[in-house]
């Protein structure tokens, strides 16, 4: 949904909340569900929902990794902090690519990879504004 948010008189054009729906190649499907506008605590966690379990990313304040199979066993793993507006950390992605660009090493994360992501977000804000499915090629 686009709404027009008003800042010192100015409209601002921003999506407030975003759910969609992406099928792979494969047929692998995953959701997403984006906001600005959600209420209460800060929610930063995901879930991957697989074949033969779970795994949740950041729902836990002690145990950043959950990862649960089909049979209800838990595995419960410890590792940094999850990153809030309040609570910023290093995740070594930005060290990665400074180190990259001083020691002419090879990127681990591509331009390619970059441009990638920025065309499935386009494609996203495109499906919503003509509310309709489209494909990404």
């Amino acid at each position: 949904m686009l709404n027009k948010t008003f800042e010192n008189g100015d409209p601002i054009e921003v999506y407030d909340n975003a759910i969609c729906i992406l099928k792979m190649k494969s047929g692998v499907i995953g959701t997403g569900t984006f906001s600005w506008t959600y209420y209460g605590k800060e929610d930063n966690s995901t879930t991957l929902y697989m074949e033969n379990g779970i795994i949740r990313i950041y729902d836990d304040p002690k145990y950043q990794i959950i990862i649960v199979d089909k049979n209800g066993k838990e595995e419960k793993l410890e590792v940094e902090a999850i990153q809030t507006n309040d609570n910023q950390t290093s995740t070594g992605v930005i060290d990665k690519f400074v180190d990259a660009i001083i020691n002419n090493k090879k990127s681990e994360i591509t331009a390619e990879d970059g441009a990638i992501s920025i065309k499935v977000v386009k494609s996203i804000m495109k499906s919503i504004d003509d509310k309709k499915e489209i494909e990404i090629l």
